[in-house]
């Protein structure tokens, strides 16, 4: 039944009167990523679903970007550390023609807004071989561009996503290729994609952002302790941080 969570009991649905594609729940139990109600209703409309009366849901690319966006906001880099925009190139030579769906930002030691981590996005029915790896190629190339035009970073995160699903890779300054956080060498696989809205896919992804986020460990700023770097991870111990770190170095190390 479309609009059901993937781990709630039984609800009841409302109508959505601006849109009316299907219904979402007007309650609804947490689900893998999507911890927050407000989650919901743009996970439910990145997939690809059949409606109450069989017909076919075919949600257009923005969907996608509309879901990460908010859960990227909402959820997994949320507060003052954190900055999530749109339709950045991957360096300055190249105007809007050219730019990744989502750029996910965080302060660096002087305040500067530092680019962590791209993501682009393909709906949900472009999960085929050929437009998986015109995904993820897309994805290396602006990368590479953004390495190569940034010639102090050593590395730089990506996300490659369809529909309601994602991958999370890392591009190393001497890589030809991103390296995947799971299954690393496999490509343009949709099997390897990971739906965020599933309970057990939830560790694993939540690992991964907490690793990309423990970067916030190179840049404390004036007034901050270590103490203070368990909340900006997203309520994870100090310990976990620095296990966590142990990780970003080693494969950093891979990179080179």
């Amino acid at each position: 039944m479309v609009g059901v969570c993937p781990s709630s009991a039984l609800n009841f649905a409302l109508p959505l009167p601006s849109l009316g594609l299907f219904p979402i729940m007007a309650t609804c139990s947490p689900h893998g990523l999507i911890q927050k109600r407000g989650l919901e209703e743009p996970y439910q409309r990145a997939k690809q679903s059949i409606n109450s009366k069989g017909e076919e849901i075919d949600p257009k690319e923005h969907f996608t970007v509309h879901l990460f966006e908010d859960l990227f906001n909402k959820q997994i880099f949320p507060g003052d550390d954190f900055f999530i925009n749109s339709q950045q190139p991957p360096s300055e030579k190249y105007g809007p023609h050219k730019a990744y769906d989502i750029v996910i930002k965080y302060l660096g030691q002087d305040y500067s807004h530092c680019i962590l981590c791209f993501a682009e996005a393909e709906r949900a029915r472009n999960k085929t071989y050929a437009k998986i790896r015109d995904l993820e190629t897309q994805a290396t190339e602006y990368c590479r561009e953004f390495l190569d035009a940034n010639p102090t970073v050593a590395f730089v995160y990506a996300c490659t996503l369809v529909g309601q699903c994602m991958r999370c890779w890392q591009m190393g300054r001497n890589n030809s290729e991103m390296i995947g956080f799971w299954d690393g060498q496999r490509r343009a696989d949709f099997l390897y994609y990971q739906d965020v809205g599933l309970d057990e896919n939830k560790d694993e992804l939540e690992r991964a952002f907490v690793l990309m986020k423990s970067v916030i460990l190179y840049s404390l700023r004036i007034g901050q302790d270590l103490s203070m770097v368990g909340s900006q991870l997203g309520g994870q111990s100090l310990q976990s941080s620095e296990f966590c770190l142990k990780y970003v170095f080693e494969a950093t190390s891979k990179c080179d």
